[in-house]
């Protein structure tokens, strides 16, 4: 028997604290480029245009280059004559600076600032999670790997839903107060680290969920009205210091998630059989989803791609529909008591090399649409993406070179020919450069090198020359100016500066076969494949550490890793799967098989976009 979900003693909510904002700067010099050859697009030539209205084209100037999209970071970013364009995946708005003063076309349109300010509406990158224990009575928070968990409040009576203001450093949650008694319910807010407790609004019957419009200095609630007459249920509002409190909607059944879409003027609502939407103030209530409804609890917008996704405890589902509620479907099926829900808008595509059958192939990341990219190759090993260039690059040692194309696969084109035995690759988006192994295959022993040259294949420069041996794997940590490699031939992994100085050790212990190699920079960590102890291992960036993720492996190979969704993801040539878990090694499973999609020795992989 399910336990009653109005109550439950398990209600968690996670909130991403999300860090100091750095302001947008002018970086670098770049020399300028005809006219002919770079353009605006998309969402640069959209805000280019708002600037140019409004202080005229001499603002933005032309382009100095094309759009870069730099992975690591997930920026794109182009130089003008003017200064700098630049968009972030992790808020997604464009915005310009002369170096003085950002521009910014964001949810309230074009906007500017002094570059040393910041808008309350701007995100910079999660670092820590925050959630509710109603059975403990507290909010806790923890690093996104788990680690450091710590008190935040204590004392609390039912603590349910959070929301935060990180520009103000505040933290607001729901306090539904004492079992069966009627307005003893609360928000309340605290600083981030929990000092400075105080209430915001008391007296409340049942409060769920919240929401924040930062920009308009709001906040939205949902009570319940359970523990009152039926249809007692609202939505509310009031100042973010509780202040000027009114109803925005009354009447409903049995209120639950609630989710803004401040761009668009909405607020989103689960209730018993549907999900409601209405304007910020409650006009033009309408139904989205009535169908394929039961009970839902909690809902999460993905507005870039119009999509509702909500969790329904009544079918243990947790199903999606389009914003206007049509193509209802389930995402996943068959849980135990689906609750709160989040959303990870991130790579839609894994790409891997097949060296079996002389391709470079891709699948969605449930498994589904197998296709192929590029044919007719000879020996594909690794990849590489530039998707802000829309850019695909591989290895194949079989012809000694590297070569790209486009991410469907046309326009393929030679960048670097007359290589020895090309394998591990690398990109520098923003630095434009390409870096790679060369095992020195079809030569002596001992000639691997490690290399690198402009993204167009010109300037070829060698780094490191000396003491290296089978060469496989590399990956670049290029805030920390850091370039590791795995070698096979001498069982270590090493790394040394973009240059190729200062050449240290990292792990040279207990190694059989290191292959695929990937790095989590923002939580220090390096992983890697190790065909000979047929491990996935992982260690801390200096090598210490070194600890199993996943083991009893066939003989792995490629590595990528998928950090904002947790995953990780390797291709196994003995049995012909690519398969994944999560970062801790957990939920082993197959995403595409032999029998599937007709693998034959998959090996170098990478994640990008549809």
């Amino acid at each position: 028997m399910k336990r009653a979900r109005l109550w439950r003693l398990a209600v968690v909510v996670a909130v991403l604290l999300i860090g100091q904002v750095t302001p947008v700067q002018a970086q670098g010099t770049f020399a300028p480029a005809a006219a002919a050859d770079c353009q605006f697009i998309l969402g640069f030539a959209t805000l280019k245009a708002l600037i140019d209205a409004a202080e005229g084209p001499e603002k933005v100037g032309d382009c100095l280059e094309n759009e870069r999209f730099n992975p690591a970071n997930r920026e794109a970013r182009q130089h003008t004559t003017g200064g700098l364009l630049v968009w972030r995946k992790a808020d997604n708005w464009t915005a310009f600076t002369d170096g003085y003063r950002t521009w910014a076309n964001g949810p309230y349109g074009l906007q500017t600032r002094l570059n040393t300010e910041q808008f309350a509406w701007e995100r910079p990158a999660p670092t820590t999670l925050y959630w509710t224990d109603a059975r403990t009575r507290k909010i806790q928070r923890a690093n996104l790997d788990g680690s450091q968990v710590e008190d935040v409040v204590a004392g609390l009576v039912l603590p349910t839903r959070l929301a935060l203001d990180v520009g103000a450093g505040k933290l607001y949650w729901a306090d539904a107060g004492i079992r069966g008694d009627a307005g003893t319910g609360k928000i309340q807010r605290a600083n981030l680290d929990g000092s400075q407790v105080e209430d915001v609004l008391t007296g409340l019957d049942d409060p769920g969920g919240l929401a924040l419009d930062v920009g308009a200095g709001k906040l939205y609630w949902v009570d319940a009205g359970i523990r009152s007459d039926a249809d007692a249920g609202k939505i509310q509002r009031a100042n973010l210091d509780g202040s000027q409190v009114e109803d925005v909607l009354t009447g409903l059944l049995s209120p639950g998630g609630l989710v803004l879409d401040v761009g668009g003027g909405k607020l989103y609502w689960a209730d018993v059989g549907k999900v409601q939407r209405a304007n910020l103030d409650g006009a033009q209530v309408e139904d989205v989803v009535t169908t394929g409804v039961n009970r839902p609890l909690d809902l999460v917008l993905d507005v870039g791609a119009g999509k509702l996704y909500w969790t329904d405890w009544r079918t243990d589902t947790i199903r999606r529909a389009n914003l206007d509620g049509t193509q209802v479907e389930d995402v996943v099926a068959g849980l135990d008591d689906p609750g709160g829900v989040a959303l990870d808008v991130g790579a839609d595509k894994l790409y891997w090399t097949d060296a079996g059958t002389n391709t470079i192939r891709r699948v969605n990341l449930d498994g589904t649409q197998v296709e192929d990219v590029v044919t007719g190759l000879s020996v594909p090993c690794y990849l590489a993406l530039d998707v802000g260039a829309g850019k695909l690059y591989w290895t194949d040692r079989g012809t000694g070179k590297i070569q790209r194309a486009n991410l469907d696969g046309s326009q393929v084109e030679d960048v670097v020919i007359g290589l020895d035995g090309p394998v591990g690759l690398a990109l520098d988006v923003g630095g434009g450069k390409l870096y790679w192994t060369d095992a020195g295959f079809w030569s002596d022993a001992g000639t691997g090198k490690i290399q690198r040259a402009n993204l167009d294949g010109s300037q070829v420069e060698d780094l490191v020359t000396t003491g290296l041996s089978a060469l496989y794997g590399l990956a670049l940590d290029v805030g920390a100016g850091k370039l590791y490699w795995t070698d096979a031939g001498t069982r270590t992994i090493q790394r040394a500066n973009l240059d190729g100085s200062q050449v240290e050790d990292v792990v040279t212990t207990d190694l059989g076969q290191p292959y695929g190699l990937a790095l989590d920079v923002g939580a220090g960590k390096l992983y890697w494949v190790d065909a000979g102890t047929r491990t996935i291992q992982r260690a801390n960036l200096d090598g210490s550490q070194v600890e199993d993720v996943v083991a009893g492996l066939d003989d792995p190979g490629g590595l990528v890793l998928d950090v904002a969704a947790g995953k990780l993801y390797w291709a196994d040539w003995r049995t012909d799967t690519i398969q994944r878990a999560n970062l801790d090694g957990t939920q082993v499973g197959d995403l595409v098989t032999r029998a599937t999609a007709g693998l034959r020795f998959p090996e170098g992989l990478a994640l990008g976009p549809r």
